[in-house]
């Protein structure tokens, strides 16, 4: 397992020359967009000192042209027309030249996002008409053994609906296992639960697949509005199919088939769907068929369960 922390500190940049505007440069932190744009001068992304502060989960004063940002464990101080910072940290502080003053444009202030960001903890990423900030969460190193529960400090933006995951992805490969491969996972959305038709909270389950079986072992994020505000890890995802010995495959088609012929049917029933289920759990290998029933007379529906080990 490969736990990450990353604290950066940019001290050289180019001087401010020129000024890009007429362009949105929208501003995402962990796939949200904040609500803010980026300017760019002389390459580099300059945001609204309040707008991306509060944020990264940071109080913000202002005064007389200087502005003061603190959680607490740091506190980072800016004057706009100077590019150098005062940052406090664990009882000390230190003082650094950021390589770009804090601009003022159009009435508003402008502090250099890369350095902001990446003292706080988060990585940058420019994608051309976005910038991407991800959080370097502290997880727990897990040890195999026990459920690890984290609530994200900053949600996740996460689109089941359109199968959208990357973002989700992102997440694990920066913070629990950098070789993370979603096609290593089964990737199903449960426990939902509806609002006028809409869903307002599910659970994202990613469960590591052996020899293309879902396993007990994997991701749940916990998913509100589309964003991920929890994490669980279950068992251990980290693990390798070569630990695991060979298995009897049987084809969906095959497996439905012998559903079938297990199932009695009742005047008026008929088999409306089916769906196959691969599951290893406690050392075995599990074959299972959902065989839905509906009796057209009454519109009443019951399920079936064939397993196969």
């Amino acid at each position: 397992m490969n736990i990450k922390k990353s604290v950066l500190i940019s001290l050289a940049f180019m001087s401010v020359t020129t000024t890009v505007y007429g362009k949105d440069i929208s501003v995402r932190l962990n796939g949200n967009d904040i609500g803010t744009s980026a300017i760019i001068e002389d390459d580099r992304s300059f945001v609204p000192y309040r707008a991306v502060f509060e944020k990264l989960g940071y109080m913000v004063e202002w005064n007389d042209r200087r502005i003061t940002a603190k959680n607490k464990d740091t506190e980072m101080i800016l004057a706009v027309g100077s590019s150098l910072v005062q940052i406090s940290k664990n009882g000390e502080t230190t003082a650094v030249d950021c390589g770009n003053n804090v601009i003022l444009r159009n009435d508003r202030t402008y502090v250099p996002l890369r350095f902001v960001a990446e003292n706080f903890g988060y990585t940058v990423e420019w994608n051309g008409d976005s910038v991407d900030l991800y959080s370097i969460a502290e997880i727990p190193v897990y040890d195999g053994k026990h459920e690890r529960e984290i609530k994200l400090d900053m949600p996740i933006a996460c689109d089941a609906e359109n199968e959208d995951f990357k973002y989700i992805s992102e997440f694990i490969r920066r913070n629990i296992d950098e070789n993370f491969d979603i096609n290593k996972f089964a990737v199903y959305e449960n426990s939902s639960v509806n609002v006028g038709g809409i869903t307002n909270l599910s659970i994202l389950s990613l469960k590591y697949k052996l020899n293309g079986f879902r396993t007990d072992s994997g991701y749940d994020f916990y998913i509100f509005n589309n964003e991920a505000i929890k994490l669980v890890i279950m068992g251990n995802p980290l693990c390798n199919d070569e630990e695991f010995p060979d298995i009897k495959y049987y084809s969906d088609e095959e497996l439905k088939q012998m559903a079938l012929e297990e199932i009695k049917l009742y005047k008026n029933e008929v088999v409306e769907k089916q769906r196959v289920l691969k599951k290893y759990k406690d050392g075995k290998y599990v074959y299972g068929v959902v065989t839905e029933i509906i009796n057209t007379a009454s519109n009443i529906g019951r399920e079936e369960y064939f397993e196969i080990e």
